[in-house]
């Protein structure tokens, strides 16, 4: 056991980005994410919604990445 107080995030989905988090707030939810060299977030009034437009984000970056140069 431990007495250090658990983190005020829970983690996000694997496979939104490289790393996600979930922020819980009084008024919805907040997602961040990190894709390659892109720092995502999103903020909704409920984790679904939060989750499905993350998704669609981090689609859009997918679909629109370039070889680096």
């Amino acid at each position: 056991r431990s007495n250090m107080m658990e983190p005020p995030y829970l983690k996000g989905p694997s496979d939104l980005g490289t790393l996600s988090v979930i922020l819980p707030g009084p008024y919805g939810y907040e997602v961040y994410w990190a894709y390659r060299d892109l720092e995502f977030s999103v903020e909704a009034t409920n984790k679904e919604l939060a989750l499905k437009t993350a998704y669609w984000l981090n689609s859009v970056a997918q679909a629109r990445r370039k070889p680096r140069e």
